[in-house]
Parts: C-alpha cells; sequence; structure tokens
C-alpha cells in the first residue's frame, strides 16, 4: 500500500507541473496549441504508466496475501496421515481427512462460504481455484516436482504456467489459483500460488 501511495503522490505532482507548463504555454500564441498537444499525450502516458504500477502492485499484495493463508492450509492438510502405517515406515496420507482439513482451513483464512465464494469483507473477488491437492512422493530426495497449470481453459486468455518445487520428502502440495481485479482490464489477472508441506519429519 504505501507503493501505491507514494506512485499516487507522484503522479499528483507531474500533473500538477504539466498543468503549470500547458497553462503557460497556451498564455504563448504562438506555441500554445503544440504545447497543449503535448501536455495531453504527457499526462496519457503518465496515467497508463500509473494505471500498469498500480495493477503490479495490487497483484504482489494479493500474492504475498494469500501466500501464507494457503501455506496454513496446507500444513493442516499434511497432519491427516495414518500414524499406525507411519510407524511401520509407511507413508499414508489420508486424503479424505486431508482434503477436509484443507478446506477447512482455506474457507477459514480466505473467508470464503461453503461453496468457497467470498464472504462480505473478503479481499478476494471471486472463488479461487483449487488446481491439485494431493500427496508426492519419490523413490529418492531431493526431488523436483514439476506441474503444468493450465488457466482460463477454452478461451481466448488460455495460458499455461509451470510449477517447480523442490521436495525433501513426502509432501502434500496445493496449487491454487486466486483472481486480482486489475484496473483498465475486464478480466481479473490470475494468480498462481503453489503450496508444499512435507510430512517427513511429523512421525
Amino acid at each position: 500500500m504505501a507503493f501505491i501511495t507514494s506512485s499516487f503522490r507522484v503522479v499528483v505532482k507531474l500533473m500538477s507541473k504539466l498543468r503549470k507548463v500547458i497553462a503557460s504555454g497556451l498564455e504563448d500564441s504562438h506555441g500554445g496549441a503544440h504545447v497543449y498537444i503535448f501536455g495531453l499525450l504527457a499526462i496519457g502516458g503518465i496515467l497508463i504508466i500509473f494505471i500498469i504500477s498500480l495493477n503490479i502492485a495490487l497483484e504482489y499484495t494479493n500474492k504475498n496475501h494469500s501466500k501464507p493463508l494457503v501455506d496454513i492450509a496446507t500444513h493442516a492438510a499434511a497432519l491427516d496421515f495414518d500414524l499406525n502405517e507411519a510407524a511401520q515406515g509407511r507413508i499414508t496420507w489420508d486424503p479424505v481427512k486431508g482434503t477436509a482439513s484443507f478446506y477447512s482451513y482455506l474457507r477459514k483464512n480466505l473467508s470464503l462460504d461453503s461453496n468457497n465464494y467470498p464472504l462480505p469483507g473478503s479481499y478476494l473477488t471471486a472463488a479461487p481455484i483449487v488446481h491439485y491437492l494431493g500427496l508426492v512422493s519419490n523413490s529418492s530426495y531431493p526431488f523436483i516436482y514439476s506441474k503444468n497449470v493450465t488457466l482460463h481453459p477454452s478461451s481466448t486468455q488460455q495460458v499455461v504456467r509451470k510449477i517447480q518445487a523442490t521436495l525433501y520428502g513426502p509432501s502434500v502440495v496445493a496449487i491454487v489459483e486466486v483472481q486480482q481485479k486489475m484496473n483498465g482490464q475486464a478480466t481479473g489477472e490470475p494468480i498462481v500460488i503453489s503450496s508444499i508441506s512435507s510430512i517427513r519429519n511429523r512421525f
């Protein structure tokens, strides 16, 4: 928010200076029209830069706020595994209990209703999309886990994002998409959050 405030102040100062330049130029009958046109173009350029900067700031703010909240939900899900199986050296994650725990904490942390839509007061403007939630394991570690996520499938905005992370043991992995409403755009900007919680040291 500090970045947004400082950017707004800079834009206001620049526009104030341009207004003075345009006003002084209009008093000069020889160059008034040219100064006026230049001033309008400059103001338009400044506004475009400000909107782009504002959208970038909003996107980063949303991601930085959402990431730890999703991590808490993933951590809660990772706690749901069979302790008896773990005592025998077998990692058996309970997908039913783990999924229930994940969504329970996700709804609490992101202020969502039972259908995962934002409640009044939530900073989200659309329901988050969980692209993947499950236990990922490998025969050896560290292990590079990668997954392609398709956003806005079967539409003109379709795009593929690649998720990559290093796992150091059997882990619950969640890939969640949240939307950020962008100024000057009809559709929101998708923000993909990957969250990993290892269950290696919990038995």
